[in-house]
């Protein structure tokens, strides 16, 4: 009996192997191959992904298209997706014969404001060489808005150096106790793109603008992450210059420093009390993959509050200078906050 359920096993693993292997047994068939005459056309790969309108002169853009086949003049459709209809498309780009460029303009002059707005463009399929050409279609955001002042009356902002960390998180800590003289500098913001700028910050005499973008880590929900959009150099780049051998990166070096390329690295002289200490290369501690820390991180309020609340932020500045000085901690929490919009 034994012997009998051996048999039947033993026949029906073999059948599965069996189907195994007829299942793997494959002819390869090879994809459609592009027509002889097919067209090629693909977009410019240095096509924008963001367009900001902020006067006249943004209001029409030109957009530039290529072909592979350029022997005859033709007019290719373009297949348009939008989310809103104030964005105005030609239905199609036309080519000269003989010329492999040709160009199109997208006009946003009738868009609404303060208001983000996606689309994207391609071309129908049969003029696609997917085999001899990449950047089929091209997708954007475009925004139609103008910086305006963070503080309701126009006033400048005030950011405050401290080495608490709780004012944030603890209502019965003044931000305004600062380890150092606090800094002022104009601020404004962009309603509907997210982000804000400084002029002059912490007067360095360089102008930083920042992103704002709700962190993923769970111990911040509700919190918007800071990072620098423009005059910044990464701690990474910094580190690799200056010791090319050695691999800098996050979660030890996630970081930045204001940075111009036509200035340099910034610094910043602290007073306090007839002392000064200062920092050689203002850097800022980003965020840490390995650890879930947020360290520049702002609460927004909503971007259409009639209310008095404050947006508040937080960005920590190490120093790296507590030897050399021996006026600074190794940590400085540069607060500040402002009435007016929050950017989003």
């Amino acid at each position: 009996m034994i012997s009998k359920y051996r048999y039947i096993v033993a026949a029906l693993v073999a059948g599965a192997m069996l189907a195994s292997c007829e299942d793997d047994d494959h002819e390869y068939v090879p994809g459609e191959q592009d027509a002889a005459d097919c067209m090629g056309v693909y977009f410019d790969a240095d096509t924008p992904d963001e367009f900001l309108i902020m006067d006249e002169a943004d209001y029409v853009t030109t957009i530039t298209v290529h072909r592979l086949n350029s022997t005859s003049a033709a007019s290719v459709p373009l297949v348009v997706t939008s989310t809103t209809d104030a964005i105005v498309f030609p239905s199609t780009v036309d080519f000269e014969a003989g010329s492999a460029d040709a160009t199109f303009e997208i006009d946003f002059t009738n868009m609404p404001t303060k208001q983000q707005e996606t689309f994207s463009v391609t071309v129908p399929d049969s003029y696609i060489a997917h085999y001899k050409a990449t950047n089929f279609d091209f997708k954007a955001t475009a925004l139609a808005s103008q910086w305006e002042d963070a503080m309701l009356d126009g006033s400048d902002v005030i950011f405050y150096f401290s080495e608490k960390w709780e004012w944030f998180t603890d209502a019965t800590v003044d931000i305004t106790q600062s380890t150092f003289e606090p800094v002022v500098s104009k601020m404004q913001t962009l309603p509907g793109a997210a982000r804000f700028r400084v002029l002059n910050l912490l007067n360095t005499g360089i102008d930083v603008t920042f992103s704002v973008a709700l962190t993923t880590y769970e111990d911040y929900a509700g919190y918007y992450r800071i990072s620098p959009l423009t005059n910044y150099r990464t701690m990474v780049d910094a580190y690799a210059e200056s010791d090319p051998t050695t691999d800098y990166g996050d979660p030890y070096y996630n970081g930045w420093y204001v940075y111009d390329s036509g200035y340099g690295t910034a610094n910043l002289v602290f007073r306090d009390s007839g002392k000064e200490a200062a920092i050689e290369g203002i850097g800022f501690w980003h965020y840490s993959e390995s650890s879930g820390i947020e360290c520049c991180f702002a609460s927004l309020k909503e971007a259409d509050s009639t209310s008095t609340d404050y947006n508040v932020a937080v960005m920590a500045v190490t120093t790296n200078d507590e030897d050399y000085y021996g006026l600074l901690p190794s940590w400085l929490y540069l607060s500040f906050r402002w009435d007016g919009p929050s950017g989003l």
